[in-house]
């Protein structure tokens, strides 16, 4: 199954392509998972690595995975 966003980011005047929105969404779900103690810009950079190798699954699912959420 391929991964489309669910809901749209409302992000005024910004038009992120596929692969942006998708490391946003992964970097928003593990912040939420570290309780907003996670280094954003370690998790930015984790999520462009992760996009390359599973860019088609949901980024909530792999953060979760990542994490080592059950899912």
């Amino acid at each position: 199954m391929t991964w489309q966003q669910e809901v749209p980011t409302a992000m005024p005047g910004a038009n992120l392509d596929r692969g942006r929105q998708w490391q946003h969404d992964f970097v928003v779900e593990w912040h939420r998972l570290s309780e907003g103690c996670a280094d954003i810009e370690q998790t930015a950079n984790f999520a462009v690595e992760l996009y390359a190798l599973q860019g088609t699954r949901s980024p909530v699912e792999v953060a979760r995975e990542a994490w080592g959420v059950a899912l």
